[in-house]
């Protein structure tokens, strides 16, 4: 492993860490659909309301999808909308399937993603298809999805939440994320941390 020092437990972010995703993606295929300026409502570095609401759990999928109809300019069914949103989710990398199994064996293992329930059960389904696990939960001792817990990144309250569950000591344990905004405030929550930037991969890092 890169040299970034000793710790205990490790907390993955999951979207571009674990799970590939294209954020250009959904602005593609709603602007297939007739909506052009997508990227207004969402991009990788700020969201709209609307789409914090989602995440945080504040509003169902049935009213974030009756809300972003009342912005469009077009009127898309849930399908259609839920087709084009999950766009986003790519695939998980059998390699990194492979590093999470071992090292639960090695460290305490966390998972720490901004989400929301559309994007878990398209995720889920296609973890458990390809690699037969469930549920993320199963390649590590917890997970702490944005839309369960009520808070997202960067909100230092989620990082407190975390620590505070699962009995963790900060300086003993590693953050990793491939969002800048994330890492700065994993720092003021006390945790140790590793920026993953475009073109590194978290195999690279734990290669010895």
């Amino acid at each position: 492993m890169r040299d970034i020092g000793d710790f205990d437990a490790i907390i993955f972010d999951l979207g571009g860490v674990i799970l590939n995703i294209d954020h250009d993606a959904p602005v593609r295929a709603f602007a297939k659909l007739g909506i052009p300026d997508f990227e207004r409502y969402y991009s990788k570095i700020s969201q709209s309301s609307l789409f914090v609401d989602l995440e945080t759990g504040a509003i169902s999928p049935d009213t974030f999808r009756n809300r972003l109809r009342e912005n469009l300019p077009v009127d898309l069914s849930d399908e259609v909308i839920d087709e084009a949103w999950n766009s986003i989710l790519l695939d998980f990398p059998e390699e990194r399937i492979r590093l999470l199994e071992r090292l639960q064996n090695e460290y305490r293992v966390f998972l720490l993603s901004n989400t929301n329930v559309i994007h878990f059960h398209i995720f889920s389904q296609r973890l458990k298809a390809r690699y037969g696990y469930s549920q993320l939960s199963e390649l590590m001792e917890k997970t702490y999805y944005s839309h369960e817990v009520g808070m997202r990144k960067p909100d230092l309250r989620i990082f407190h939440h975390v620590i505070s569950d699962a009995h963790l000591e900060p300086e003993r344990t590693l953050f990793i994320d491939d969002s800048e905004q994330h890492i700065v405030a994993a720092k003021q929550a006390g945790l140790r941390t590793y920026h993953l930037k475009d073109g590194d991969s978290i195999i690279r890092l734990f290669n010895k």
